[in-house]
């Protein structure tokens, strides 16, 4: 169920691009020019939902399969008139002598506005457009499909709210923007997951740059059994937005550790101490407990070796982090580092070389998108394909 102070992924449907947005009373939301205000979601299950006046109505269900079926029985008459191809050209060639959309188009951009500002839905407003449209019977069949999707996706007055996934969050913030997360793509992800060997029970330190996806995908496979170490510098951890967005429950979090890298490196503990002159008496306590549960959380690591390290960093210099990291790795575990840089790995492969690491590996991963519709499969012509690189590697004991 939808509910105040969650975090929910907002998509409009037929778009392209999602939003993860944490939902609060009278809040405000904008996705792709569609504006609506949160509250009409609130105790509703997460689905479609419809956008009137601003306000969120849950989808009718019976009406949507009604409009479902009445588009496939549609597309079935379409596919059913078959054109050939020196048809089709013509079609094209006469296409290039038309004229610009607004002349072809009868309804003007005020005429548009005051249908929708009478409640017209998106598909009888599509219908208005397509019977506005002194071209559309002269389109071939494909042009006529494209049309009505592309205006469908433009005035849409739909929305999908969806519960946060691993994947999706992901894509939002690839899509929006990719250098927050140091480039790391969904498929580059699952990859680095899959090399550290993340399972329930594992034992793991984290050194990421990527606004916790890394830890938050680490967190998403344990599902609460095992120990997730968040390496972070200074005193406070850095935000970790990708994390909160998925709205993890208390047993989830109680596998989640923070601890500062300074203390790691420190055999006696933590040795810097703030100013405490000017902090109230609940400041000096909350300090304290962080302090005695980052000790105890420093007994529990120096004990136990680590089954898995994973480095996912953007700009601090990952040879150097995995120094710091090594020795708490234990022999015949997985070590992973994410860079969107190829020559950083280069210096940490030397370094894994030197000290016997075996099964080093450095890859570079491709992905692309594709358009699956009948007749026109193909890869997207406009996408982001940017990535990193990835080194892998298993520690071994040195020989006496």
């Amino acid at each position: 169920m939808i509910e105040e102070g969650i975090y929910v992924v907002v998509q409009k449907l037929g778009g392209e691009h999602s939003r993860v947005c944490k939902f609060g009373k009278k809040q405000s939301i904008l996705v792709e020019k569609l504006k609506f205000v949160v509250d009409g979601a609130f105790g509703c299950p997460f689905g479609l939902f419809d956008v009137r006046d601003g306000a969120l109505i849950p989808a009718n269900v019976s009406a949507l399969n009604q409009e479902e079926l009445t588009e496939t029985e549609g597309q079935a008459s379409c596919n059913g008139q078959t054109e050939s191809a020196s048809a089709a050209a013509s079609v094209v060639e006469n296409d290039a002598a038309l004229d610009p959309a607004q002349k072809r188009q009868k309804l003007t951009q005020e005429a548009i506005v005051g249908l929708k500002g009478a409640g017209m839905t998106t598909d009888e407003l599509v219908n208005k457009l397509v019977e506005g449209n002194s071209s559309f019977a002269d389109r071939t069949t494909f042009a006529k499909d494209k049309y009505i999707r592309r205006k469908a996706r433009k005035h849409a007055d739909r929305v999908l709210l969806l519960k946060p996934t691993i994947r999706q969050v992901a894509d939002s913030y690839y899509r929006k923007d990719a250098e927050r997360i140091a480039n790391l793509r969904i498929d580059q992800l699952s990859q680095v997951l899959n090399f550290a060997g993340i399972r329930a029970g594992i034992k793991i330190l984290i050194l990421e740059q990527c606004q916790g996806l890394v830890s938050a995908a680490v967190l998403d496979r344990m599902n609460g059994d095992g120990m997730c170490v968040h390496l972070h510098k200074g005193s406070q951890a850095q935000a970790i937005p990708c994390l909160h967005s998925l709205n993890f429950d208390e047993k989830v979090m109680n596998s989640f550790y923070q601890l500062p890298i300074e203390s790691l490196l420190c055999k006696n503990g933590p040795k810097s101490e703030p100013d405490q002159q000017h902090l109230s008496a609940e400041s000096k306590q909350r300090l304290l407990a962080r302090r005695e549960k980052e000790e105890q959380l420093l007994t529990v690591v120096n004990a136990n070796r680590m089954d898995a390290l994973i480095l996912a960093l953007r700009t601090i210099a990952p040879v150097e982090s995995l120094q710091m990291c090594y020795a708490y790795l234990a022999p015949s575990a997985p070590l992973v580092i994410y860079s969107p840089f190829v020559q950083p790995l280069i210096d940490c492969h030397q370094w894994l070389k030197e000290q016997g690491a075996v099964n080093i590996q450095l890859i570079d991963g491709f992905y692309r998108r594709h358009q699956v519709l009948p007749d026109r499969t193909h890869p997207e012509m406009q996408q982001m394909v940017t990535g990193g690189f990835i080194l892998t590697a298993i520690k071994v004991l040195a020989p006496k």
